[in-house]
């Protein structure tokens, strides 16, 4: 490929070479450590939307070399590891990131939410009420408090946080999850099937909502739509080795001997 500029050299120059020597003179003309701080946090930004995960995870730890405390970076870099699958990498970056003193929300909601998910209710409620003493009407933060109610078994407790969120966000699709899950316990299965909807219209690929879709499939005998659902979030969540597991038992409900192997052998990390 030939590149157009005054002078044979130019005019013969690799792309990959003159983009080389572009950005290391962009580095050399930082001065500033904290231009070459945004420098390199920017071009992580870039690489990670470019889906070019080992240049973004290298120039997020070039951010945190020059600075251990940019949440952002250790933010963005879990998000990297999670996208990667390394999720106990994205883990720990997550909780860099969420180190109360860095005040970083989106992080603590991210911790907050996956200690929901593994019962640690307590701690998790700690996380919550953090996040609510830097913003006392967190729409996110208080949907949580939701969610630790519904583990806890807390109907009514949880459906009036749920409800409170709706009242001024009404498509949030956290608050409406738990909703529908308050309705499916207590027998009401047309208002769940309602709530899934609304939150599915909103966001098709939501998986917990293609979950419970798949749940009243499931009820209600409609053995293609809930094997259907089911592969949905198979395909949006392949390594989720639970959600393999629970698309056996459905297949083996629904007498599909077969496939029910192939997806057990997902679950137990054997695919073959």
């Amino acid at each position: 490929m030939q590149w157009k500029a005054s002078g044979t050299r130019w005019a013969t120059m690799k792309p990959g070479l003159v983009f080389g020597l572009a950005l290391c003179g962009v580095v050399a003309a930082c001065d500033d450590p904290q231009e070459r701080e945004a420098a390199h946090m920017e071009h992580g930004r870039a690489f990670f939307a470019a889906g070019n995960l080992p240049k973004a995870r290298v120039e997020l730890r070039n951010t945190l070399e020059m600075n251990p405390y940019n949440a952002e970076a250790s933010y963005v870099l879990a998000q990297v590891e999670e996208e990667a699958g390394n999720m106990r990498a994205a883990f720990v970056s997550y909780l860099q990131a969420a180190d109360p003193a860095k005040g970083h929300l989106a992080a603590q909601l991210k911790i907050a939410k996956t200690l929901i998910a593994a019962g640690q209710l307590a701690e998790a409620t700690g996380r919550v009420n953090t996040i609510l003493g830097l913003a006392p009407r967190n729409p996110d933060a208080l949907a949580l408090l939701a969610a630790i109610d519904l583990q806890r078994g807390e109907l009514d407790r949880a459906a009036m946080k749920a409800d409170s969120v709706l009242a001024t966000t009404p498509d949030h699709l956290d608050a409406l999850t738990i909703r529908a899950e308050i309705h499916y316990e207590q027998g009401a299965l047309a208002s769940t099937g309602a709530l899934v909807e609304r939150g599915l219209a909103r966001k098709a690929d939501h998986v917990p909502l293609l979950l419970q879709q798949a749940r009243l499939h499931t009820l209600q005998q409609n053995t293609e739509a809930a094997i259907a659902t089911y592969r949905q979030v198979i395909a949006l969540a392949p390594e989720e080795v639970a959600y393999w597991g629970g698309f056996a038992t459905l297949l083996i409900g629904f007498g599909h001997e077969k496939d029910s192997q192939d997806a057990a052998g997902r679950f137990s990390g054997d695919p073959s």
